[in-house]
């Protein structure tokens, strides 16, 4: 019994020290090799100065970040690397240092090798009087800017191989440098960037206030006023190319191909409410509505050279203006309009 009672003790204290060396290498029932130092949710105060790129390095992927009503000052690019959230109070307004130029436009926001980034309720300005690219969505697929207020930039938002972005409820207002400096500034331009969603914006002051390539947008619900051409289906050809900051040259590899044009107002623009041209094909433009467009409302070109290089026509594109007495002039190749008035202007010499 003297021995059963000594092993049994024995056996009970081996027990206890496990127990103890156990519970030592797991502090507060969390083991400290698995503890994050990242955060979920930063809130930057109002008045902030340079504090976003730092707020962006310290967040988790996944993670949101909110402006606080206020200004906030960014004097140098802000690149977003991950999947995120940034959305603002109601009064939430965001500078970010930016520079126009026609082949090197320095950027305010990169969205760069990150997916599914959510831009949301905030106003963006330049720290300047003018500012170079707004947002450049790069690498990345599925980003979303909604609900925003972008003004003042040559490119307010820029896609470049970044699918399935969704542009929504926006008020863009370009800079108007095309007309002082001989600096070319649109709204939207979706260079390389498969089904696009824009929809539902206010987009004016533009040379070209949404410029479309690539293939299978969507352009709905959108107003573009008071632009040289509202809206234009189109090729960014090399020579237009912009210089990114990781030295890319960013030109469309496809002309506007299979975008879905409809329920969208462009009026008082300098030439027209709607360009198709330089390929741009099999795209289908139905219940737009134009008005005091200084051309026409829409124009479908042939090959012409009326912008510098001779550009290839436009073809095998649909227009249904519906009930909108649209003045359309068509001189591309197999193109079918349906209402609207056609204009009897003769076309631009063929430049082939």
């Amino acid at each position: 019994m003297k021995n059963q009672s000594f092993l049994l003790s024995l056996l009970v204290l081996l027990v206890f020290q496990a127990c103890q060396k156990t519970d030592s290498v797991m502090p507060n029932d969390e083991p400290v090799a698995i503890r994050s130092t990242c955060q979920h949710q930063i809130t930057i105060p109002a008045g902030s100065v340079d504090a976003l790129q730092a707020a962006i390095d310290d967040l988790c992927a996944g993670g949101t970040i909110t402006l606080a009503a206020g200004m906030h000052t960014e004097n140098t690019m802000v690149v977003i690397d991950k999947r995120l959230t940034l959305k603002g109070e109601a009064g939430a307004v965001l500078k970010v240092s930016s520079t126009p130029d026609n082949s090197a436009p320095t950027v305010g926001l990169h969205v760069y090798n990150a997916q599914n980034v959510r831009l949301e309720n905030f106003e963006l300005l330049p720290t300047g009087d003018d500012g170079g690219i707004g947002i450049l969505l790069q690498n990345a697929n599925q980003a979303t800017v909604k609900n925003c207020v972008i003004r003042h930039h040559m490119i307010s938002i820029l896609l470049e191989q970044s699918d399935h972005a969704n542009i929504t409820g926006n008020l863009v207002e370009a800079s108007l440098l095309w007309q002082t400096a001989g600096i070319f500034c649109h709204g939207i331009v979706v260079t390389n960037g498969e089904k696009a969603v824009v929809m539902n914006n206010e987009i004016f002051h533009g040379f070209w206030g949404m410029w479309a390539c690539d293939k299978d947008g969507i352009f709905k619900g959108n107003y573009t006023h008071d632009n040289f051409t509202g809206l234009i289906l189109c090729r960014v050809g090399e020579d237009y190319a912009y210089t990114l900051p990781d030295g890319t040259q960013a030109f469309a590899e496809f002309a506007c191909t299979s975008w879905q044009v409809s329920n969208n107002v462009s009026t008082d623009n300098a030439f027209v409410g709607y360009l198709v041209i330089d390929g741009a094909n099999n795209n289908h433009l139905n219940n737009n509505q134009g008005g005091n467009n200084a051309a026409y409302d829409m124009e479908l070109k042939g090959w012409t050279g009326e912008f510098g290089p001779c550009l290839p026509t436009s073809f095998g594109n649909l227009v249904n203006a519906g009930s909108y007495d649209l003045l359309i002039k068509n001189c591309g190749e197999n193109n079918t309009i349906i209402g609207g008035t056609l204009s009897d202007d003769p076309c631009h010499p063929d430049c082939r």
